[in-house]
């Protein structure tokens, strides 16, 4: 059994003890009980399970006047999950949270319709995930975004931050903006501890790509003329179309955008003049054009 410090607060209630009764007539076992003291002052033994996951939420004098008819959405289990590493001991992740002294605020930690109706009017979608804007503070309001998995895991306390050109980001931020392949920043950092950041910037960066301080973060977008059509998007995106149009595989032509410097339209050039080679096998290049 995980070792809990008493007292403790849950919910409602402020958990004093434990103890093992036996219990059951004809088929006695030993069951966990906690001492809890509700917020009217009553004291009263409850089961440890239906305490830890919230069966039992008061000792009587608190009733569901209004049920704000949530149990059991995506939403209400994000804000169970908040409060249960925030505020019980015994939680897996309470180590990361409640005992860094990461609490959800009063307004949010006893009424769910309260933080329901904070998510609707800021954002929340199904493929968001909740986030605290300030890594050291609590889940309030005021301190808590909708945010996707990459910004997410962009604000971690782990995460190794640089400043260059008036900025303070991370290093795979740093690497996207500049095109540099990703983990060279950091092994760039091990074997020159004493080198400035822009200097190493500008040492790794992808030829032809604009420093931080012209160019924002962004992600850029480039043109590329296949045949008679003009394709236009961020790199990802014209891998993928591009792809398809000269119909190869998408780790091929990136293979040709890395051999040609990062350069869009000398990989689709190079791909184009190496199927050119093989025309009289397979006959005259057909482009698939975009819809």
């Amino acid at each position: 059994m995980d070792k809990m410090i008493f007292p403790f607060r849950h919910g409602n209630f402020e958990v004093l003890e434990m103890r093992s009764e036996l219990r059951g007539k004809s088929s006695p076992r030993y069951e966990t009980r906690l001492l809890c003291r509700c917020v009217c002052g009553k004291t009263k033994w409850f089961p440890k399970y239906a305490v830890m996951h919230d069966r039992i939420k008061s000792c009587g004098c608190i009733t569901a006047s209004v049920k704000h008819g949530g149990t059991n959405t995506r939403l209400y289990n994000i804000w169970c999950g908040i409060k249960r590493r925030c505020n019980v001991p015994t939680s897996p992740m309470y180590r990361y949270y409640g005992a860094r002294g990461i609490r959800i605020c009063p307004e949010w930690e006893h009424d769910f319709a309260a933080f329901r109706d904070w998510s609707m009017l800021n954002g929340y979608e199904e493929s968001l995930t909740i986030d605290r804007v300030d890594v050291d503070g609590g889940y309030s309001p005021f301190n808590c975004r909708w945010a996707t998995y990459a910004q997410q895991a962009r604000n971690k306390r782990s995460n190794h931050r640089e400043t260059a050109y008036g900025k303070t980001l991370t290093l795979s931020e740093w690497e996207y903006a500049y095109g540099i392949k990703h983990g060279r920043l950091n092994g760039m950092l091990k074997r020159y501890p004493d080198m400035p950041f822009e200097e190493m910037l500008n040492l790794a960066k992808a030829p032809g790509r604009l420093r931080l301080s012209e160019a924002d973060c962004t992600p850029k977008r480039f043109t590329v003329h296949v045949g008679r059509s003009d394709v236009y998007g961020t790199v990802s995106e014209l891998l993928e179309l591009l792809a398809g149009m000269l119909g190869i595989r998408t780790s091929t032509l990136r293979i040709f955008y890395n051999r040609y410097g990062h350069d869009m339209q000398a990989a689709v050039d190079a791909v184009i003049e190496q199927n050119a080679l093989a025309e009289r096998q397979t006959g005259p290049l057909q482009y698939i054009p975009l819809r």
